[in-house]
This record gives structure tokens, C-alpha cells and sequence, in this order.
């Protein structure tokens, strides 16, 4: 089984995701993609290492090399939280073996095979490209694959939760 919750920044996405977790009981997985970047990314970290606290998660950092996952035994039949796609997607993309050729379909492939692994995964998104702005031509293709990506993954997702204001709105089970 597969969830997918998406919503816009700090709407209630992890608290959701984790909640959405806790109810199938049986082995955590924290899936932790965002590489810690400076004052900012640590405060991120603890953050969420203080809100899973005491929850049960054995965390796995996948920041560096996402595939390795799909060999960790610890996934297998696990309920695994993977935090978040835009850092999988921008890991792909700019880590240090990244390239922008098929990064929706490898982290597609991935995730679909890691889904296949685990009891039920539970990706979390992020609404992004409903600001109107305009970027620079780096940032729209890393949008553009986010956004590829998160289309995919709904459609194969068994349910697909939006985060608005901290309400979860369900936008499709299966």
C-alpha cells in the first residue's frame, strides 16, 4: 500500500504522515532524504527528530544514494515514512552524482519498488508551482520534475491526502 500526502510548506504534512503511520502498528521506518544544509537544515532535523520522538522509527538517511533503500533489509515489511520527495528529487538532480536526464522516472522506479517492499509507504510531497513565480531555468526544471513525479506518484498511490492549514483532506482512496 501506498500514501501520498502533498500540501504546501509547514501545513501539517509530517504530523499527518506520522499519524497515518502509527495507526498500522507493526515496525517504523523513517526514510530521511533532506541533506542538513547549514543553521537552517539542522533546526529542520531536530524539528522532526523531537516530533517522532518516542513514536518508534528507526530512521535511515537516504540522502546520499536513494536506491540503496530498496536493499536495506529494515524496509521489508515495515511501515516507512519517506521525508520528503523534494528532497529526493533535488538530491537526484543536484547531489554529487545527479543528473537532470530521467530523474522522474528513477525516483518513480524507486519509490514504486520500495512500495512493493514495505507493508505501506508513505511519501510526503510538496505542493509546489501554484506561487505564479517565475524562476530561474535550473529551478523550473527541478519544479517541473517535482511536479512530473508527484502526478505519477498519486496515480499510483492507494491514497492521496492534501495538508490545508493542518486539516488532511482526502483526495482519493482506492
Amino acid at each position: 500500500m501506498m500514501t501520498y500526502v502533498t500540501g504546501g510548506a509547514s501545513c501539517g504534512k509530517s504530523a499527518e504522515a506520522e499519524r497515518l503511520c502509527s495507526l498500522d502498528g507493526g515496525r517504523l521506518v523513517y526514510l530521511a532524504a533532506m541533506r542538513p544544509f547549514g543553521e537552517e537544515g539542522a533546526q529542520r532535523v531536530r524539528k522532526h527528530r523531537a516530533q517522532r520522538a518516542g513514536k518508534g522509527f528507526t530512521t535511515i538517511e537516504c540522502f546520499d544514494d536513494f536506491e540503496a533503500v530498496l536493499d536495506d533489509e529494515r524496509v521489508v515489511g515495515a511501515t516507512a515514512l519517506l521525508e520528503c520527495l523534494g528532497n529526493v528529487v533535488a538530491n537526484e538532480m543536484f547531489g554529487e552524482a545527479a543528473s537532470h536526464d530521467g530523474v522522474a522516472d528513477r525516483v518513480v522506479d524507486v519509490i514504486e519498488k520500495l512500495s512493493h517492499r514495505c507493508h505501506h509507504l508513505v511519501v510526503v510531497g510538496n505542493d509546489v508551482g501554484c506561487d505564479g513565480e517565475t524562476y530561474p531555468s535550473e529551478t523550473r526544471v527541478y519544479r517541473e520534475a517535482l511536479g512530473e513525479v508527484s502526478c505519477r506518484l498519486a496515480s499510483l498511490s492507494d491514497q492521496v491526502i492534501e495538508c490545508v492549514a493542518g486539516v488532511p483532506v482526502l483526495l482519493k482512496v482506492e
